[in-house]
């Protein structure tokens, strides 16, 4: 699982920081003013569409039914297994876009064909369960606003036509892991959520590959990952411009695929587009780092990994180089130590990428932190 995660990871962080592409620098270059103009639009646009996605109206109907569970389980009330809460939150975890797989907690397998049926919320009452009504599918009727139950009543329906889970082996023991699930809710007649997820494992247990279709009303989110490959695309209703889309290949020091040599690839957030490359592995080396007199030359040689450029997606114009750079105080955004991630502009000046683009710095600390623990 360690080799998945560490893939992943550094798709994640790829997938919103280390792009590759052709490079011209005969590119027209846009000034300083005009860089960080479009730099600040861009990221006011993507916390916008990222804050609308966490507060969709399907994602917190499905917040509502995980709270409806905790106070009263039918699942485990008709079986006597402590199954439910870990199924809908395997749901709620495929359809956040943020997590690639998911991993259930605990060792009791939730057996889709034991509990299909009709299951009907009652307030100051049990669940109202039809059993094998249908016998293809778990259809949970319930309050998309439990403020609201007086005048809407179970407004909102979740209908689960396939889910499947497979055991796999850990360093800690067995556990269930999600590998299908086609799923819908739908409130007052309008669907909100659709989601098609899929995930095999190889021979060793591990996961080769990911795939996903989710529609999160008004946004559509795909993903494909095999293998070195990693491509995914989200879209807004109405718009032909994606808010975010990236076509990822991997480049593997061994055969086990435990070590990330390098990532290409490209990589489009709103009107931003990012261009460049980035060797992992050396990246987070330690005996690159071996003759270093000081931060500054950290710094240095961790820019001598990667190479990224940032341009106007509609135009093509460059706007600046994203790079690390030592700072003489301590930084608002720190990557490691005082060094931080800045914009290079074409008059030579920096400014940290950090307000602009709070979520990567926080996700490349992470990996850095994640790296040490597991000893990449």
């Amino acid at each position: 699982m360690k080799t998945l995660k560490r893939i992943l990871l550094f798709g994640i962080v790829a997938g919103v920081t280390f792009f590759t592409a052709c490079e011209d620098d005969e590119t027209e270059t846009l000034n300083k003013e005009e860089s960080q103009e479009v730099i600040e639009t861009n990221s006011k646009q993507m916390e916008t569409a990222f804050s609308e996605m966490k507060e969709s109206k399907g994602m917190k109907a499905i917040e509502v039914l995980g709270g409806l569970l905790q106070e009263d389980d039918p699942f485990s009330n008709q079986k006597n297994l402590d199954v439910s809460k870990d199924f809908i939150t395997n749901i709620s975890e495929i359809l956040n876009p943020e997590k690639l797989y998911t991993e259930k907690a605990g060792n009791t397998q939730f057996i889709f064909g034991d509990y299909t049926g009709t299951y009907t919320w009652q307030p100051n009452n049990p669940w109202d369960i039809d059993s094998n009504n249908p016998d293809d599918a778990i259809i949970i009727e319930f309050p998309a606003d439990t403020a609201n139950y007086s005048e809407e009543g179970n407004n909102a329906v979740l209908t689960v036509s396939n889910y499947e889970e497979q055991k796999i082996t850990t360093d800690t023991g067995d556990i269930w892991m999600p590998v299908t699930l086609s799923a819908k809710l739908e409130i007052s007649g309008t669907e909100y959520v659709n989601v098609d997820y899929s995930l095999t494992l190889d021979s060793d247990g591990n996961p080769a590959k990911v795939s996903m279709l989710l529609d999160l009303k008004p946004y559509s989110y795909k993903l494909e990952f095999e293998s070195n490959n990693m491509m995914f695309s989200l879209f807004k209703d109405g718009e032909n411009r994606a808010i975010l889309s990236t076509d990822l290949q991997f480049t593997f020091l061994t055969s086990e695929m435990n070590k990330v040599k390098e990532i290409n690839g490209s990589f489009q957030m709103g009107n931003t587009n990012f261009d460049g490359w980035v060797k992992p592995h050396a990246l987070t080396d330690s005996s690159q780092y071996e003759n270093v007199q000081s931060m500054g030359d950290v710094a240095d040689q961790m820019n001598e990994n990667m190479s990224i450029k940032v341009y106007k997606f509609d135009s093509g114009e460059k706007m600046a180089n994203l790079v690390f750079e030592d700072f003489d105080t301590t930084p608002a955004y720190p990557i490691m130590g005082d060094i931080a991630l800045v914009f290079e502009y074409n008059d030579g000046t920096t400014q940290e990428a950090g307000p602009y683009f709070e979520s990567i710095i926080t996700q490349i600390e992470s990996m850095f932190n994640q790296l040490q623990e597991e000893e990449l």
